[in-house]
């Protein structure tokens, strides 16, 4: 393979950032004999666009998901009613969790919401009294002032 194709398989890589890791084996394996610059580059490729997301884009999400828990606590409360709750039972590999809907009504416009608690990446896996979800119970929704559309069922 001369050098001029070992480059544009480098720059194609480069170009295309870090979603192609998994073929890091295959490209040393069609440099054969490349100088040590090429190695380099190639890790620059890959290893800067994913370490750009965990750097910098990570943390913000964090950081954000973190924000919305704290504000929570001041937000005000719509009266609402559980429309669903159910289990969903996981694979052998996965964490049982919980499926809920509920409404509930700010300044005359209905909402539907399927958050439990402000801030949450996934559904939550443990309730700590079902009973008190039950279809057809009302309900205390805490909503996001901001964006009523927001509501949670337990602030922080």
């Amino acid at each position: 393979m001369n050098k001029s194709i070992k480059y544009n398989i480098l720059l194609a890589v480069a170009i295309y950032g870090g979603g192609i890791t998994y073929f890091h084996t295959d490209i040393i394996y069609l440099m054969g004999n490349t100088p040590y610059w090429y190695y380099y580059l190639f890790l620059y490729a890959v290893l800067v666009p994913s370490a750009g997301f965990w750097i910098i884009v990570f943390p913000i999400l964090i950081i954000r998901k973190y924000l919305i828990w704290y504000e929570s606590k001041f937000w005000p409360i719509a009266e609402g009613e559980m429309i669903d709750l159910k289990l969903c039972e996981g694979n052998y590999d996965e964490v049982d969790s919980w499926k809920l809907l509920y409404r509930y009504s700010v300044d005359g416009v209905d909402y539907k919401s399927k958050r439990f608690k402000a801030g949450e990446f996934l559904p939550p896996t443990s309730i700590s009294n079902p009973e008190l979800y039950k279809p057809g119970k009302t309900v205390e929704v805490h909503y996001n002032p901001k964006k009523p559309s927001y509501g949670v069922l337990v602030s922080r």
